[in-house]
């Protein structure tokens, strides 16, 4: 009885770890024709035969949780930034 009340307990707790949308952070590599998502900067830009029509790619960042970040001159500037 108590080895399937904590299979009960363990899967409960995935389940809602599953059903919580999960917010991507950190950096990630996107072709400069693609939209930046709303909170990301620019950190980088290079040349990338992998982004086809442009041949450019960005490097993006989150900065949700930063307090400072050095960003690229085209880069969206996010809400409450300056």
């Amino acid at each position: 009885m108590t080895v399937v009340l904590m299979l009960l307990g363990m899967m409960t707790a995935a389940a809602q770890a599953q059903a919580a949308p999960q917010r991507l952070t950190g950096s990630a590599t996107i072709c400069s024709n693609s939209p930046i998502p709303t909170g990301w900067v620019v950190t980088s830009s290079y040349s990338s035969s992998g982004c086809p029509g442009t041949g450019v790619a960005y490097t993006i960042a989150d900065v949700t949780n930063q307090t400072h970040a050095t960003v690229c001159s085209m880069s969206p500037i996010p809400a409450g930034w300056v």
